[in-house]
């Protein structure tokens, strides 16, 4: 009995982990969802965007500089109706790392015991040229 008491600790504390990593990804899905949002209105992604996205990701997760990646292709489509070309597809990867509780007693170390989460999506401009 007393061999098993630490392997249930690990799964109690793997419950915090889940909680934590599911409150995680609700704020990435939320920035990315306002970033998007922005992009339709804009016609896509800017630079400036990508990266003001990037850096309020890395601030609200407390993550480390370089952890998030945002790669957008913009609308290159007629302005002011819809054709395939007002398409913006756009992708964000971040890197979450300490997924999983008591990694080190399991054995795993710290470089594999990340995640990395893909919001790979598109969206339509609505960007109607300056009118």
């Amino acid at each position: 009995m007393m061999g098993i008491l630490p392997l249930l600790t690990v799964f109690i504390m793997q419950f915090a982990a889940d909680f934590k990593s599911g409150e995680e990804l609700e704020t990435v899905r939320n920035l990315v969802y306002s970033a998007k949002e922005i992009a339709r209105m804009e016609g896509g992604f800017s630079a400036e965007l990508r990266r003001s996205l990037a850096n309020d990701i890395e601030e609200r997760l407390s993550l480390d500089p370089g952890s998030v990646l945002v790669e957008a292709a913009n609308a290159a489509g007629s302005v002011g109706r819809y054709d395939e070309e007002n398409r913006i597809d756009y992708t964000v990867r971040v890197k979450l790392p300490g997924t999983m509780a008591g990694a080190r007693f399991m054995g795993i170390g710290e470089e594999k015991n990340e995640i990395t989460y893909v919001i790979d999506s598109f969206t339509t401009s609505e960007y109607l040229g300056g009118y």
